[in-house]
C-alpha cells in the first residue's frame, strides 16, 4: 500500500491509467450502450420529436428582431439535470422562426408520464434571454401516429399569442 502511494512516477501513471480503464468500462461504456434503436428493438420505447415553426415570438432585440432557437426537454418536470435536452438551430432576426428538425428521445421508461418541455430563447452576442415556453403531455400518444400539437409559448410579440408547432410520434409504445 505504501508503495503505490509512494510508488515510481511509471507505477503512478499505471494506477491512474488503470482507473481511467475502470472509469470507461463501468460509467461511460454502458451510457453509450444504453442508446437504443426503435426501429431495429421493439422494447425500444421512443418519441420521435418534429418541431416545425414557431409564431409571434416575443422580441427581445431593440434595434432587430430576436434570434430564436427552442431546446426541447423531456421529463416529468421541467429543470432535471438527468433529461435528454436538445436545442434547435438559430435562426436569425425573426419572430416566426420554421425550424423543421427531427429529434429522437430514446430508451424510455414509462414515457406515457413525461411531458416534452419547449423553451425558447433569443441569442445574442451577449447571452440568451427567454422568449417563452410550453409544454405538453405525452399520455395521450397513440403508437406509430404522429400527433400534431400547437403549444402556447405565453405573451409574445405586440402582446399577441405564442405558439410552436410540433408533431409527436410514440415508437414502440402508446395507446
Amino acid at each position: 500500500y505504501q508503495r503505490r502511494v509512494h510508488g515510481t512516477p511509471s507505477e503512478c501513471l499505471f494506477f491512474f491509467d488503470m482507473l481511467r480503464i475502470i472509469f470507461c468500462l463501468v460509467i461511460a461504456l454502458p451510457l453509450v450502450l444504453c442508446e437504443c434503436n426503435p426501429g431495429e428493438d421493439v422494447n425500444c420505447k421512443a418519441v420521435e420529436a418534429v418541431i416545425h415553426n414557431c409564431k409571434n415570438l416575443e422580441n427581445e432585440d431593440k434595434t432587430s428582431y430576436s434570434d430564436p432557437f427552442v431546446t426541447l426537454e423531456l421529463g416529468h418536470h421541467k429543470h432535471s439535470l438527468f433529461h435528454t435536452k436538445y436545442q434547435t438551430q438559430t435562426i436569425e432576426n425573426e419572430l416566426n422562426p420554421t425550424f423543421e428538425e427531427t429529434f429522437y428521445f430514446t430508451d424510455l421508461s414509462s414515457p406515457e408520464t413525461l411531458n416534452l418541455y419547449l423553451k425558447a430563447y433569443d441569442q445574442d452576442k451577449l447571452g440568451t434571454e427567454d422568449i417563452g415556453e410550453g409544454h405538453v403531455s405525452l399520455a395521450e400518444l397513440v403508437n406509430g401516429h404522429p400527433t400534431k400539437f400547437e403549444v402556447d409559448m405565453g405573451r409574445g410579440h405586440l402582446l399577441l399569442h405564442a405558439y410552436c408547432h410540433i408533431t409527436l410520434t410514440a415508437l414502440n409504445w402508446g395507446k
